[in-house]
C-alpha cells in the first residue's frame, strides 16, 4: 500500500503541516502495520484485509480509521507527537487521557471508546505516540443538528431528541449522587457538538475527545448546557445572523436552554444540581472572559446589556466606556454591581444549608 499523495483529510479539511509536521504524512503502510500487530496480538482478530478508510484532522489530533476484516478501529495521533512536542508533559497528558477513558468505561455506561493499546513514545511502526481504540459509530451532533434535509417540524423534533438523549444517556444515567452540594464532578473540557456522536434519529452513540479532562463544579460540569446552545453568550464567536446555516438565533437558543433545563429538572425530580443549569451559560461566559482576553470586552458588553435590559445597540458599550474613563458615578456603579450579582448568581441557585 502506498502513502497518501497529499495531506488532505477525508472530511475535506487540510491537515496543517505546521502543526502536525511529519504526522500529517504517516504512510498507510505504517498505519496498517501498527493496526495489524495490535489486532493480532491484543484483539486476536483477522487482519489480512486491513486498510485505511478515513483520515480526519482535528485541531490537536489526527484520527485514522482502520478497517480490519471484522471491525473498525481508530489510531489517534496527538499534535505533540513530533519535534519539540515530545515532552514528559505531553506523555503524561496522553497517559492521563487513557486513564480517564478507562475510568469512565469502568465506572459508568457512558458511550466512550474502549482503549486497546497506547504508546507515548515514537518507538513504534508509525514513529509517533498514539492511542489505539474502538471505533464509535455516528456523526457529530453539529452535523445532525444543522442537517437542512429535514422539514422544519422534523428538524425540531430531531433537535429536541438530541437534547433529551444527551441529558439522559450521558448525564443522568451515568452520574452518581446527583443530589448533593459542595463537590466537584468529572467532565471533558469541550462539551460541544463536535465531540458528541449521534445517529440519524438524534440518539447519542458516543462521546469523544477526553484530552485534558477536568474536575469542576457541577454548574460547569454535567449540570451545564451543551456548548452549542450557549453560543450567543460569547458574541465574538457567535455568527448569527450572518451564518444562519450554522447558527441559531438568540431567541431559539434560549428556547432550547429552557427545554434542556426543564427536562433535566424533571429527570432529577427537581432536586439537587439541576437548579444550576438555568444560568450555567452565564457562569460559562465568566469562565471564558477569564481565560480568553480577546473575548472579554464583547462578553462584558453582553452582561451589561442584559443586566440593564438595554434596547439600543451601543448603550452597554457607553457604560463600559464611562467606567473606563472614570466617569461612572458611585451610585450607578453600585446599581450595576447589584444587577450583575443577580444575573451571575440568582438567589435560587445558592446552596441551602442541609
Amino acid at each position: 500500500m502506498s502513502a497518501p499523495s497529499d495531506t488532505a483529510s477525508s472530511n475535506g479539511s487540510e491537515i496543517d503541516a505546521e502543526v502536525f509536521g511529519p504526522l500529517a504524512t504517516i504512510s498507510e503502510d505504517a498505519l496498517i502495520a501498527l493496526a495489524t500487530r495490535i489486532g493480532s496480538q491484543v484483539l486476536h482478530v483477522a487482519t489480512d484485509n486491513a486498510k485505511l478508510v478515513r483520515r480526519i484532522a482535528g485541531s490537536y489530533n489526527i484520527v485514522h480509521v482502520i478497517q480490519l476484516d471484522s471491525m473498525k478501529l481508530v489510531i489517534r495521533v496527538p499534535a505533540t507527537g513530533w519535534g519539540a512536542g515530545m515532552t514528559k508533559i505531553a506523555a503524561d497528558a496522553l497517559a492521563s487521557q487513557v486513564a480517564t477513558i478507562r475510568l469512565v468505561r469502568q465506572k459508568t455506561e457512558a458511550p466512550v471508546p474502549e482503549v486497546y493499546d497506547w504508546d507515548p513514545t515514537n518507538n513504534n511502526e508509525i514513529s509517533a505516540p498514539f492511542i489505539y481504540m474502538a471505533f464509535l459509530p455516528g456523526e457529530p451532533a453539529s452535523r445532525v443538528w444543522f442537517d437542512q434535509s429535514n422539514e422544519p417540524e422534523a428538524r425540531e423534533e430531531l433537535r429536541l431528541n438530541i437534547l433529551s438523549s444527551l441529558l439522559l444517556e450521558v448525564l443522568i444515567r451515568n452520574s452518581p449522587d446527583l443530589d448533593s452540594y459542595s463537590r466537584f464532578v468529572l467532565r471533558p473540557p469541550d462539551f460541544d457538538s463536535q465531540n458528541i456522536l449521534m445517529d440519524g434519529k438524534g440518539n447519542v452513540t458516543g462521546t469523544i475527545d477526553w484530552d485534558f479532562c477536568q474536575t469542576i463544579p457541577p454548574h460547569q460540569g454535567y449540570a451545564r448546557y451543551p456548548g452549542w446552545i450557549t453560543r450567543d453568550w460569547d458574541p465574538l464567536m457567535y455568527g448569527w445572523p450572518h451564518l444562519q446555516e450554522y447558527e441559531d438565533s438568540s431567541d431559539t437558543l434560549q428556547r432550547y436552554r429552557d427545554y434542556y433545563s426543564k427536562e433535566l429538572g424533571k429527570a432529577m425530580s427537581w432536586k439537587g444540581d439541576w437548579k444550576f443549569t438555568k444560568n450555567s451559560q452565564i457562569a460559562e461566559a465568566v469562565w471564558i472572559t477569564i481565560l480568553n482576553p480577546l473575548n472579554r470586552m464583547e462578553i462584558c458588553q453582553k452582561f451589561v446589556h442584559v443586566a440593564f435590559n438595554f434596547q439600543g445597540e451601543f448603550e452597554a458599550m457607553d457604560v463600559l466606556d464611562d467606567i473606563d474613563d472614570d466617569l461612572y458615578s458611585k451610585e450607578y456603579m453600585n446599581e450595576l454591581e447589584s444587577r450583575l450579582k443577580l444575573l451571575v448568581c440568582p438567589p435560587d441557585t445558592l446552596p441551602q444549608s442541609r
